[in-house]
């Protein structure tokens, strides 16, 4: 009973960290987001996204939830959407669209649950599975709310936002762990992936 607890204890903790890195990667990159938008929520260079991305690559179920979570703060905190129904459903959305972006991904590229020996020619395209998945989810659910009447352009900015937010935060890591090594062997962001526990 008590291990059923702790593992209970470690997912809520999964969740809520995943929720709270998502919302302060939005946060710390509001200002540039409204910069950059085209149209309701939808940014010609979205950087959470690429976090979405690796939370859920890494935590699958928990960094789906965390990101929904997340969502939901931003809703509620950042953006002062007084529909709680709205951001309820954004937040599904959010967190549904992520974790159905990876069942793609795992199912067309044959990923292992640890990650190891994950190319860059995967990460790339999983980097477009992503910035399909996730912006058609968003922007079916704010056509249908009425949010978005221009859908397929909407729909192609999200994507290149998306797109270039899974990119930027890949090649952040990348850099991060070429600042790091230094006089180690080479290591890749699949090296990386690889060790993290799931």
């Amino acid at each position: 009973m008590w291990n059923r607890l702790d593992r209970s204890k470690r997912l809520l903790n999964c969740i809520f960290a995943s929720g709270l890195i998502y919302y302060l990667t939005y946060l710390s990159t509001y200002q540039l987001t409204e910069y950059f938008e085209f149209t309701h929520s939808t940014s010609w260079i979205y950087l959470p996204s690429g976090i979405r991305m690796m939370l859920v690559l890494v935590l699958t179920g928990c960094g789906a939830f965390g990101v929904a979570l997340g969502t939901f703060a931003i809703e509620c905190l950042i953006i002062h959407s007084g529909d709680l129904t709205y951001n309820l459903i954004t937040s599904l959305v959010a967190g549904g669209s992520a974790y159905l972006g990876w069942v793609v991904s795992q199912r067309i590229f044959k990923l292992k649950c640890d990650l190891h020996e994950l190319t860059a020619r995967q990460l790339l395209g999983i980097c477009v599975v992503f910035a399909i998945v996730c912006p058609l989810s968003h922007q079916l659910w704010f056509w249908f709310y009425g949010h978005t009447r221009d859908f397929w352009p909407s729909f192609l900015v999200m994507s290149i936002g998306d797109f270039g937010g899974c990119i930027v935060v890949l090649a952040v890591i990348q850099f991060t762990l070429k600042v790091f090594r230094s006089g180690q062997t080479e290591m890749d962001i699949s090296v990386l992936l690889g060790s993290l526990p799931l």
